[in-house]
């Protein structure tokens, strides 16, 4: 397959749509019954599906022998001809208005491999993504880091937490905490297009200080990029911050819309909109976790 004409093709075709696990069948369905919900249905057929999978096991592999180049591995599978998807999806030439709901039997294609406890790619109806998460290593608190924690207590058990927490300095040189820890966490979403193009990057990384009963966060680095040009890729309405549900849980979050795939519809143009959000979030005990959205 030529790299170059799969790249030019996504100008003209409007990329494909998450849908989530437990409506599939619904939405399977919808799509083929009604045509206002601007949803192509991509049937593989049993042979098709089994070429898919196996191909798709044997790019894991293929990672987990060579994990540092997770992202290499998949843009050369997506411009090989291993991409069963893919090339269907420009056999078919499906209308470039609507989006794609890839399915064998009605089942949507949604499968997700875990590389190492860092990484995982998935493979569904958006595309293949890249998903990877890194983890420091715990240390003591600084006594800055403590005082955030403490600032961040009711005004009812402030005292007690400051006398408990007590943070000081010899000779200049500031005190660690007694019972206070940190560490730092990232959470990064990679998209690519089945017809090969990286889409954008998604990215939230933050410090979180813990003590056992209670956690705090300060954002350390966020982003959503864009990775295809041209005047109808963009990333907006971009927000991060930090989400606190409760003094034992602490969510910082990168969120924002990416628009992509050009095509013509009555007599303007039409683009694929998406809603993108990554979550890293902690608990009292330190324990780190993620979470992220593509709708």
């Amino acid at each position: 397959m030529k790299k170059l004409c799969k790249i030019c093709s996504i100008v003209g075709i409007t990329l494909l749509t998450v849908m989530g696990p437990v409506s599939t069948v619904t939405q399977a369905e919808e799509a083929k019954n009604n045509p206002e919900t601007k949803v192509e249905v991509l049937e593989l057929s049993g042979k098709e599906l089994k070429e898919q999978i196996k191909n798709e096991k044997e790019l894991i592999n293929e990672a987990k022998t060579n994990p540092e180049n997770v992202k290499e591995i998949v843009v050369e599978y997506l411009e090989s001809e291993n991409n069963v998807v893919g090339n269907k999806l420009q056999e078919e030439e499906l209308n470039p208005e609507d989006a794609v709901l890839v399915t064998n039997s009605g089942e949507a294609l949604d499968n997700e491999y875990k590389i190492d406890n860092e990484t995982s790619i998935s493979f569904n109806g958006a595309g293949v993504e890249v998903v990877q998460v890194e983890e420091s290593e715990e240390r003591d608190a600084t006594g800055a880091e403590d005082a955030n924690l403490i600032e961040e207590e009711t005004n009812e058990n402030l005292f007690s937490s400051i006398s408990n927490n007590m943070k000081s300095f010899v000779f200049g040189k500031e005190v660690l905490a007694a019972s206070s820890k940190t560490k730092s966490a990232s959470h990064s979403r990679t998209a690519y297009s089945w017809l090969g193009p990286k889409l954008f990057t998604a990215k939230i990384a933050a410090k979180f200080t813990y003590n056992g009963s209670k956690v705090t966060a300060q954002t350390t680095e966020n982003y959503i990029k864009k990775s295809f040009t041209g005047g109808m890729w963009s990333c907006y309405d971009k927000k991060n911050g930090v989400q606190k549900p409760s003094s034992k849980k602490r969510v910082a979050y990168q969120q924002g819309m990416c628009s992509w795939g050009l095509a013509v519809k009555g007599y303007g143009w039409t683009v694929q909109e998406k809603y993108v959000r990554v979550n890293v979030e902690c608990n009292q005990n330190g324990t780190i976790s993620k979470s992220s959205v593509l709708k």
